[in-house]
């Protein structure tokens, strides 16, 4: 346990029913660091992994604890991404099975660059559908633009302050390049 405490990846223990068991420091420092300090009381230990996850990607994360089960190494890994307003961020998310029970679940910042400022800033307004709700992509955080013509925007002060009523799908270019066969 100690080698966990001193890992400056973020780290957090399951139990078989994808309970939180432990979160190593540089996860509870994360949730403080980005702003959300209520992250772990809201989804502190003995809470479900599963509340945190969007459901489009609930299908993909599932058959992915399956294969770090199935994988003679007993680990499952993935690239993503997990921007803030301000960084662009590149994360691998590894998946350890445990033979006693439980899973480890292992997000390794890989990198960590200012947005190039390529993409245009609407008015946020723009990404709700009306009478709707504003739909964001569960992998890079892009907004989706409803109106013609539609497209995915990077909308920084969505992402520092979602609005109340969002919801997750993934954008056509993440669920090509990043859930590929799902």
């Amino acid at each position: 346990m100690a080698t966990l405490e001193r890992e400056t990846s973020m780290m957090c223990g399951l139990h078989d029913d994808f309970t939180f068991g432990y979160f190593n420091p540089a996860w509870e420092r994360s949730a403080i660091d980005n702003g959300a300090p209520d992250l772990l009381s809201s989804y502190g230990l003995g809470s479900s992994w599963w509340r945190c996850v969007p459901a489009v990607l609930a299908p993909f994360l599932s058959s992915a604890f399956e294969s770090a089960r199935r994988n003679a190494h007993g680990h499952w890994e993935h690239g993503l991404s997990c921007p803030s307003a301000e960084l662009e961020r590149q994360w691998r998310m590894r998946i350890l099975w445990l033979p006693a029970g439980g899973y480890l679940l292992d997000y390794q910042l890989l990198a960590e660059l200012p947005h190039d400022g390529a993409d245009a800033v609407r008015d946020p307004i723009d990404y709700r559908p009306p009478g709707g709700m504003f739909v964001q992509c569960a992998h890079c955080r892009r907004m989706k633009r409803p109106r013609p013509p539609e497209a995915w925007d990077w909308v920084p002060s969505h992402v520092r302050s979602p609005p109340r009523n969002t919801t997750h799908a993934l954008c056509e270019t993440c669920f090509a390049f990043f859930y590929p066969g799902s």
